[in-house]
């Protein structure tokens, strides 16, 4: 899953380890991740994060560490097309590829928990964002794309 992440996301993953905690509280969202070294913090007493959860939030916060080129590369392209207002795009292009990478492993019972806590409905503008996901963003989870083609195909279509 890894390895399928940093494809997806533009890069090979960090050197060395990522350091995982697993605390009884990690915030109001229940997982964050620090940079630098990087630090990944997932709550085990908040149930958005346990069970197969927990594996989605671990890639989800270990993205953020592998994302960074990516988000550069999409804010140049926004700002190049005249597209300003999609700030967040980022973020939920990073809970999309996460939730399709476990989902794929863990099997078609997994509901992503982009979904399962309906943040596709409750975060402004990511409604939008969904359909547009799936249409340009799975060729790259397939590697059917890059992920600067994907990057290029999303910004055209907002």
């Amino acid at each position: 899953m890894a390895k399928n992440m940093a494809a997806a996301l533009g890069g090979p993953p960090p050197q060395g380890a990522m350091r995982a905690d697993v605390t009884a509280f990690a915030g109001p969202v229940g997982a964050y991740t620090i940079l630098g070294p990087v630090l990944i913090a997932i709550s085990s007493t908040d149930e958005r994060h346990q069970g197969p959860a927990a594996v989605e939030s671990l890639f989800h916060e270990a993205g953020h560490a592998l994302i960074f080129p990516l988000t550069r590369e999409l804010r140049t392209a926004l700002e190049e097309t005249g597209k300003p207002g999609h700030d967040d795009l980022w973020h939920a292009l990073l809970f999309f590829t996460a939730g399709e990478v476990v989902k794929r492993q863990l099997g078609p019972d997994h509901v992503p928990y982009a979904k399962a806590q309906h943040l596709w409905e409750r975060v402004p503008k990511w409604s939008s964002y969904l359909p547009l996901l799936d249409k340009h963003w799975i060729p790259v989870i397939d590697g059917k794309a890059t992920p600067s083609d994907g990057l290029k195909a999303l910004v055209a279509a907002l």
